[in-house]
């Protein structure tokens, strides 16, 4: 990697340590080394990175309002993905996250209990469903349920489990969660 390219990676590392991302998913995709990262990080924040491992898939779905918050999560990454790549693009990440805190600040306003979903979260998540991990199946009330064949995790809709066949999508989730 040339000076040009390693100053490139580097403004993206720091835009991806701004949003929290892991110093293990930013090496994965700038090709930079993890020490050059950790003291990228301290650059950026001030402080060193997180340790820890990522969260597991079926830890995403621990309940109905995160298979809600997941389901919705894949959707606005889905709208606005473009490509047939399997691989997580990460701007296309950080867009489609930006909009959904957008939509969970709403939604939050209204529920005392607040959301656990970060950026870390929203990667593991889009990798899974990318690389086929989870699938999405159509549900009868017209949102879908979430089907893995590798983890053990919920396929209830969630829309359906919060009292019975009704109507409901996507759009309608201030009305479930509130």
């Amino acid at each position: 990697m040339n000076h040009l390219q390693q100053s490139q990676q580097t403004l993206k590392a720091a835009k991806y340590i701004e949003y929290g991302l892991k110093t293990s998913i930013i090496e994965h995709y700038t090709q930079l080394p993890v020490k050059y990262l950790r003291t990228l990080c301290k650059d950026v924040t001030g402080k060193s990175p997180t340790s820890g491992q990522l969260i597991t898939v079926p830890r995403l779905f621990k309940n109905k309002r995160a298979a809600i918050a997941c389901i919705l999560f894949v959707s606005i990454y889905l709208k606005a993905n473009h490509s047939s790549s399997r691989r997580v693009d990460l701007e296309l990440l950080l867009s489609a996250f930006d909009c959904f805190t957008n939509q969970l600040v709403q939604l939050d306003e209204m529920n005392e209990d607040k959301l656990s979903f970060n950026i870390n979260d929203a990667w593991v998540l889009m990798n899974a469903y990318m690389n086929h991990i989870i699938e999405f199946v159509p549900c009868c009330c017209g949102s879908v349920s979430v089907s893995s064949q590798v983890f053990d995790v919920e396929t209830k809709c969630p829309f359906c489990a919060f009292g019975g066949h009704f109507r409901y999508g996507l759009e309608d989730l201030d009305v479930l969660l509130g």
